[in-house]
C-alpha cells in the first residue's frame, strides 16, 4: 500500500532481520493513525512521506536497523508518539543520505539546518515541559505523556514557521492538542529566538552543531578517506614505534606515552573535523 518496493521485499527477506517485527507492527499503528477521521485532510501526505521512507529502508540496510530500533522504542506509545517518531526516522533518513554521498554540499546544508532547526525546537519544547512540570508538581507518568504531547506541539504548530527536515508539506497535525502544556505563542516566540541565535552565530552555529556528531565523522571519513589517512598517519607511527620498545620500558612509562598519543590524535582529529565541516557548510 505505501511502497511496492519495500512490500516486495519485506515478505522475501526484511521481516527475518532482527528487529523488523518491531518496525511491522509500527507500520500496523501508523495505519491505524490514517483511518482516524482528523486525518483526512493530511491522508496523501502521510502516505507519501512513509512511503519515500520505506522505499529508502529498502536500499539501506543501517536505515532499517535504526528504524527498527526507533519502532521498538516507542511501539507502546500513542498516536501521537508514533507521529513524532516518523519525524525523528526522516532525520535519520537524511543523515543515512548523507553518510553514502547522495547529496551535493548545499543539500547537505540545508538538511542540516533544517535537522538544527528540528533539536533545536526539541530542546526548548523540552525546557518548557520541565519548568511546567516543576511548577505545577506533576507526576512521572502525567510529565512524560505532557512532554511528548507539548515537543510535537512545537513541532506542528502553525507558529512553527522554521524549515523542517526533508522540506516537504507541513503537516500541522496531532490527535491531542489539547494535552500540549505549551501555547502558539511560546512556539512563536521559540522560532524568534532559534532565528536570533542563527543570525548571532552565522555558521558557527551549524558548524557547532554537527561536527561531532557521529553520523558526521563517518560522512567526513566517508568523503576524505585520504587526507583524513594521512592526517592521522603520524599518531600511527608514533603508536608503532611505541610498540616496538613497549618491552624495555616501564608499563607505567608505557601506559602514560600512550595515553598522551591517543589524547592527541583526538584533539588532532577533531580541529580536522571542524575544518573540513566548515569548508562545507561556509562555501
Amino acid at each position: 500500500k505505501f511502497s511496492p518496493e519495500f512490500a516486495a521485499q519485506w515478505k522475501e527477506t526484511f521481516r527475518h532481520e532482527s528487529g523488523a517485527g518491531y518496525m511491522e507492527m509500527w507500520v500496523a499503528r501508523y495505519e491505524e493513525i490514517l483511518q482516524q477521521p482528523q486525518v483526512v485532510n493530511y491522508y496523501e501526505t502521510f502516505t507519501e512521506r512513509i512511503g519515500i521512507l520505506l522505499d529508502t529502508m529498502a536500499t539501506n540496510s543501517s536505515l532499517r536497523i535504526r528504524c527498527y530500533e526507533k519502532a521498538q522504542s516507542v511501539i507502546a506509545t500513542c498516536y501521537d508518539g508514533i507521529l513524532f517518531s516518523l519525524f525523528e526516522m526522516e532525520i535519520k533518513q537524511v543523515e543515512e543520505r548523507i553518510i553514502a554521498l547522495q547529496l551535493s554540499d548545499e543539500e547537505v546544508r540545508q538538511e542540516m539546518e533544517r535537522t538544527f532547526n528540528f533539536y533545536r525546537l526539541q530542546e526548548i519544547a523540552l525546557l518548557h515541559s520541565e519548568k511546567y512540570a516543576y511548577e505545577q508538581a506533576t507526576t512521572t507518568e502525567t510529565t512524560e505523556a505532557d512532554t511528548l504531547e507539548t515537543v510535537l506541539f512545537f513541532y506542528a504548530s502553525p507558529e512553527n514557521t522554521l524549515e523542517m527536515p526533508l522540506d516537504g508539506e507541513r503537516l500541522h497535525y496531532m490527535r491531542y492538542p489539547e494535552l500540549s502544556t505549551a501555547t502558539h505563542d511560546d512556539v512563536k516566540q521559540a522560532v524568534r529566538k532559534i532565528q536570533h541565535e542563527k543570525e548571532d552565530f552565522r555558521d558557527d552555529f551549524l558548524i557547532n552543531f554537527i561536527s561531532d556528531k557521529e553520523f558526521w565523522i563517518n560522512y567526513l571519513e566517508s568523503r576524505y578517506p585520504d587526507i583524513i589517512a594521512e592526517h592521522t598517519h603520524i599518531f600511527m607511527e608514533q603508536m608503532e614505534e611505541l610498540e616496538e620498545k613497549k618491552d624495555t620500558i616501564r608499563e607505567y612509562e608505557y601506559l602514560i606515552q600512550a595515553n598522551t598519543i591517543a589524547e592527541e590524535k583526538k584533539d588532532s582529529e577533531q580541529r580536522l573535523y571542524r575544518q573540513l565541516t566548515k569548508n562545507i557548510v561556509a562555501d
